[in-house]
This record gives structure tokens, C-alpha cells and sequence, in this order.
């Protein structure tokens, strides 16, 4: 074999040139970047029905809670029993509370994160302008405690209660809505919580 032919013969082994080694590269990093942003977008919209639902178990256990400190559930304690904004902030505003409610212990503001502003407490979800309210409601001959949220986004509302009931089944389950979320709309979602009977 002469010099000449060592020479090719090396030339179709030694691999791949630089050109091909930056497209190889580039479209490594383009696989990687559709992976990532797939998943990342995965967990993000995981994570928003996460927050829904986690809000709803806070409420169900801030209503446990207070039953466990003063014997009696929010809507018993507040100052106008049918008003169901009343009821509610039970939970977070001891101006709420009526004057009985003596002995029960220092208030503690069971849900932090929610706030009185200018008589309603709205929740963070959407436009941040829909309302929280707590009633009481009479299911399967059981009374429940009830929280209701208005101008919930549908989206939102079908992952938490895929996520609550393990299904979108918007008129059973603990999790409801008042019309069939559609996505793009609004919805007013009622939150089956505590039995309180």
C-alpha cells in the first residue's frame, strides 16, 4: 500500500468533520430544548391544578380546625349564619365571629393567605376578582360544609377535579360546577368539604 492510499484510506476513518460535528450538535440541542419544554410545560400546568386543589384541602381542614378549637363550625360562629361571605371570613377575620364565641382561645387566622378587601374575600385564581363563600348544603341526606368559588377559569376547574375526584365529572362528585366548563369560560365551583352531621 502506498503512501497515497494509506492516506484516503485514513481520511474515510477519521471520523466526522466539523461541519457535521456543530449540526450534530445543533440538532442534539434542539431534541433537548423540545424535551425540556414539553415536560417543563407538563409540570407547570400540574402544578396550577395542584394549587386549586391544594387551596380547597386548606379550606377543608381550616373548617376541621376551627370546629376543633371552639366546638362549633364557622358558619355556627359567624355573626350572620346565611351570608355566606360572613361564613367565610369566620375563618380568617375575628370581626366575623359573634360575641359567644368567648373562651374559645386567641383567633387564629386559619387561611393566611386570603384576606377581607372591602367586605368579600377573593381568591387568587383567573382574574383574581372571584369571590370565596362557605355554606352549608344537604347531599345523599348528608349536610355538608360547602365552599363555593366564583370565576374560577374551566381549565383550572377540570384539573382539580380530575385531581379531587379523579375524573372531570363536573355535576358529581365532591367537586362541582354550575354549568359545564368549557374551556376558555368561567365557572362557579362548589367544594363538598366537611360533613358536619
Amino acid at each position: 500500500m502506498n503512501t497515497k492510499q494509506m492516506t484516503q484510506t485514513l481520511r474515510r476513518q477519521a471520523g466526522y468533520t466539523i461541519d457535521q460535528t456543530i449540526l450534530i450538535v445543533a440538532v442534539i440541542a434542539i431534541l433537548v430544548t423540545m424535551i425540556v419544554g414539553s415536560v417543563g410545560w407538563d409540570l407547570l400546568t400540574r402544578a396550577g391544578s395542584t394549587k386549586l386543589q391544594s387551596h380547597l384541602v386548606q379550606f377543608e381542614n381550616a373548617a376541621g380546625s376551627f370546629f376543633s378549637q371552639y366546638n362549633m363550625w364557622p358558619h355556627q360562629a359567624s355573626e350572620t349564619p346565611g351570608d355566606g361571605t360572613v361564613n367565610f371570613r369566620t375563618l380568617i377575620d375575628e370581626t366575623a365571629l359573634v360575641d359567644a364565641m368567648e373562651g374559645g382561645g386567641e383567633f387564629r387566622n386559619y387561611l393566611p393567605a386570603y384576606n377581607v378587601d372591602g367586605g368579600v374575600v377573593n381568591h387568587p385564581f383567573g382574574a383574581g376578582t372571584g369571590t370565596v363563600e362557605l355554606v352549608t348544603d344537604v347531599d345523599g341526606g348528608q349536610t355538608y360544609i360547602v365552599f363555593e368559588m366564583t370565576l374560577v377559569p374551566a381549565e383550572e376547574f377540570n384539573r382539580a377535579d380530575n385531581g379531587v375526584d379523579g375524573r372531570e365529572d363536573w355535576e358529581n362528585g365532591r367537586l362541582r360546577s354550575d354549568v359545564a366548563p368549557v374551556a376558555g369560560n368561567t365557572v362557579t365551583l362548589r367544594y363538598f368539604a366537611n360533613v358536619i352531621n
